[in-house]
């Protein structure tokens, strides 16, 4: 039995979730963090203000299925884990974060009884930073990001990186952790 039978639904349960285009390569079954697959070569791309480039490209993607996708045959992920993505946070020219959107539709939808806004952990990542069409020779290599729901009004978020610099030959400056809360504001 080939898990890339079941490509198809997994990229589109995939959109649901991120709200945004996601294109697969190769899928395999997997049981490691829970029931699921993992996905190799994974592009996420951005909304249409964030510029040409993509919102990630992911080594790999482990989406473990939520306990009801059993029962309803429909794939709904309980859990996102992309190993040694390439991520890129953009400033729009609107002044909004590329992520704020996706943040601020899954808190509606929480308010609302929906939510399907599944844990997303990032492992080994490199985040770039970018505003408008510039990127920023400031980046995060080795960043461990954890987004979660806290409660159905608030996003939690636990983060460590390394910042470093694209114009230094040095390595990096040390290490930078921190955690907070996203509250929804209704």
């Amino acid at each position: 039995l080939s898990a890339n039978q079941f490509r198809p639904r997994i990229q589109s349960a995939l959109e649901h979730s991120l709200r945004r285009e996601v294109k697969v390569g190769e899928v395999h079954f997997t049981l490691l963090h829970g029931p699921g697959f993992q996905a190799d070569d994974v592009l996420i791309r951005d909304t249409p203000g964030a510029g040409i480039e993509p919102f990630a490209y992911v080594s790999s993607l482990e989406a473990s299925l939520r306990f009801t996708s059993f029962f309803t045959g429909h794939f709904v992920f309980s859990t996102l884990r992309l190993d040694e993505p390439t991520v890129n946070l953009v400033k729009t020219q609107s002044g909004m974060w590329n992520v704020q959107e996706f943040m601020n539709g899954d808190s509606a939808a929480a308010a609302k009884g929906g939510g399907d806004l599944p844990d997303i952990q990032i492992r080994s990542g490199r985040l770039n930073f970018k505003f408008g069409d510039v990127k920023s020779v400031f980046y995060v290599s080795n960043a461990d990001v954890d987004i979660y729901r806290a409660d159905a009004n608030s996003i939690g978020i636990r983060f460590l990186g390394e910042p470093a610099r694209t114009d230094r030959a040095a390595a990096g400056f040390g290490s930078v952790s921190g955690r907070g809360l996203l509250k929804s504001g209704t």
